[in-house]
């Protein structure tokens, strides 16, 4: 929704309701003018970046800054077009206290952030605690806190994933590494771990998709050099879109958030496929994958980056046990 910088500054600076006489109405005033600026100070972190870190931006964290700059413009639209007496006053007056402010989406601004969307990528995480996600998007989260994590990981490794592989008929080839990958978990030999987990990830994608290339009735050569990288394993190959799931669900594995009106989250599912399942292998993981696999990150060594990958492997590990049941 296009909406200029003098029209959003002039809906700031003018006073519409008394919080002594229109109590109600006030509120719902101040709430729009906040998130108003609360947006317009996270376009600012997404357009004001340090040098270095700009010079350093890939091809697709360009691509999401332009995105997510969108986006948040375009809720900034919303919220200034509702900053007007007529509607604030129509707003209220079929809203109870119960759903009142409900177009007030944090979520929209939080993975729409440069911290959330493009320095760390981590909102595809099952596990990561709202409250963590939103520190994460204001830079107020230390990346290492991610350790107190593990505990629940390593135990859903042990206890879900490993046991899985040994008995699955067409997956249980990835059993003895996951067993060796135990093994250097066990020790705290977590370099080891990192480079096991980020191999065998990239094994069960492949792994996956040969399978789902006879389900699905497919034609392509997986040994063809064009699929070399998962990327393009993922990209150039026309998987079925038979994989249903929220669609809150997929947004969050996407961090895909715009603001729409009309739209529940919690109750439409959509269809998609193996790419738009796996999508964030295609990101800021793909990233530290590659930079650590070609030998130009030495620091993966850490108990928090044991908790990222160890999560990517849980993500793969549903995906292979939805479509192991949806071919039975």
């Amino acid at each position: 929704m296009e909406v200029t910088i003098g029209e959003i500054d002039r809906k700031l600076q003018n006073e519409i309701f008394d919080s002594e006489k229109d109590p109600i109405y006030k509120e719902r005033e101040d709430i729009l003018k906040r998130y108003i600026n609360i947006c317009f100070n996270a376009s600012l972190q997404l357009v004001e970046l340090p040098f270095e870190e700009k010079k350093s931006l890939s091809f697709y964290k360009q691509e999401r800054i332009k995105k997510s700059l969108r986006r948040l413009s375009d809720y900034i639209g919303y919220l200034t077009k509702e900053l007007e007496k007529d509607k604030i006053i129509e707003f209220c007056s079929r809203n109870t206290f119960i759903v009142t402010n409900y177009d007030i989406d944090l979520t929209v601004i939080i993975s729409n952030s440069y911290y959330g969307a493009i320095k760390y990528d981590l909102y595809w995480i099952q596990s990561l605690k709202y409250f963590d996600a939103l520190a994460i998007s204001t830079n107020q989260f230390k990346i290492e806190r991610l350790s107190e994590y593990l505990p629940q990981s390593l135990e859903n490794l042990r206890n879900e994933i490993i046991p899985f592989f040994k008995k699955d008929k067409i997956f249980n080839e990835f059993y003895p590494i996951l067993l060796e990958l135990n093994s250097t978990l066990k020790i705290e030999s977590f370099r080891a771990s990192n480079l096991l987990i980020l191999t065998v990830v990239e094994g069960l994608v492949r792994h996956l998709g040969i399978y789902l290339k006879e389900k699905q009735n497919l034609e392509f050569d997986p040994d063809d050099k064009k699929y070399n990288s998962l990327d393009s394993f993922l990209r150039k190959i026309e998987w079925k879109k038979d994989f249903e799931i929220s669609m809150n669900t997929y947004k969050l594995i996407n961090n895909d958030f715009d603001y729409k009106k009309k739209v529940d989250p919690l109750k439409d599912d959509v269809k998609i496929d193996l790419k738009e399942r796996l999508d964030f292998l295609r990101r800021r993981f793909k990233e530290d994958r590659d930079t650590i696999l070609h030998g130009l990150e030495n620091n993966y060594g850490e108990k928090w980056n044991v908790f990222i990958n160890i999560s990517a492997l849980e993500h793969v590990y549903d995906t292979i046990v939805y479509y192991r049941d949806l071919y039975k």
